[in-house]
């Protein structure tokens, strides 16, 4: 029996030796710091992961709502798009309506008149006369808004051609200017070089 007690404390001091040495060339690793460092590493990562998840959500929030407002705009262009062209389409249908009315009418005046047997002048004076009066406006009207159309218009296009003829006026004044300046530096440089 002694013998066995001598063998169970020879088996714990050699057991306690070799924890020492085990322990030393390990540094002594502590379970706790270990376990307390790497559970904070956990809830670090649970952080970010939770910080990515929030972001990844508000950015998938702003990109919907961003789509759906470029889409209600989309809609409200349309059907103002549709609205404009419904308009533009009876104001086409009514003009076309009343232009066929004026057609018809000038064709009853020009049928009056020619079986009444006017000269062309007389004929066309008339036709002038009854249009005019059933647009409810003078001849002399009729001409004014003519004239001053025509020259707007006119105005418009000599505008136009005044301004092409000074751009183009501008440009070959700014080439020519360059290729004096690049002559007078090269005969500068040539000079200077000499």
């Amino acid at each position: 029996m002694t013998l066995n007690i001598l063998i169970i404390a020879g088996a714990v001091l050699l057991g306690g030796i070799v924890s020492q040495v085990v322990f030393r060339r390990l540094k002594f690793i502590d379970l706790e710091k270990a376990k307390e460092k790497s559970d904070k590493m956990i809830a670090k990562s649970k952080e970010e992961a939770e910080k990515i998840s929030k972001d990844a959500e508000e950015n998938a929030r702003n990109v919907k709502k961003a789509t759906e407002d470029m889409l209600k705009q989309m809609k409200t262009l349309i059907n103002t798009i549709e609205k404009n062209l419904r308009f533009k389409e009876e104001i086409f249908a009514k003009k076309k309506n009343k232009n066929k009315q004026y057609q018809a009418f000038i064709q009853q005046v020009e049928e009056e008149i020619s079986t009444s047997g006017l000269k062309q002048q007389e004929r066309e004076g008339l036709i002038k006369q009854r249009l005019a009066s059933r647009l409810g406006v003078t001849i002399k009207e009729i001409t004014d808004k003519l004239v001053s159309q025509f020259e707007r218009e006119l105005k418009e296009e000599t505008a136009e051609q005044t301004k092409k003829i000074i751009d183009h006026a501008k440009d070959k004044a700014e080439k020519i200017a360059k290729n004096i300046i690049r002559g007078a530096l090269q005969k500068f440089t040539d000079r200077t070089s000499v």
